[in-house]
């Protein structure tokens, strides 16, 4: 169930990020789709005061990293920017030998 409703909130996040009240506007998205979710409980989880904590530290916790967009991609504690997949897999390729090699 989580990829389906990542994926309609990915699909739809023009709705949601613009709306005054994106609690709502996922619950609207997702009651008019043909995913089956608790939508009481959704309110109930997305309102909770350690729900708001959690996603607070979350937040404190890439702003320290350095992250300033998603997604943010990290190899030994350094950020990195990439251009393309397949810099980013001879990146990949280059730490894990030089770490074999230790």
């Amino acid at each position: 169930m989580f990829r389906e409703v990542y994926g309609l909130l990915y699909e739809q996040n023009q709705s949601w990020t613009q709306s005054s009240n994106p609690n709502e506007a996922i619950c609207s998205l997702i009651k008019g789709s043909d995913i089956q979710i608790n939508i009481d409980q959704l309110r109930e989880d997305s309102s909770a005061v350690n729900t708001a904590n959690v996603i607070r530290a979350h937040i404190q916790s890439g702003k320290e990293l350095g992250v300033n967009r998603t997604p943010s991609f990290y190899i030994d504690g350094e950020k990195i920017e990439l251009r393309s997949v397949e810099e980013f897999r001879q990146l990949i390729d280059v730490t894990v030998r030089a770490n074999a090699s230790n």
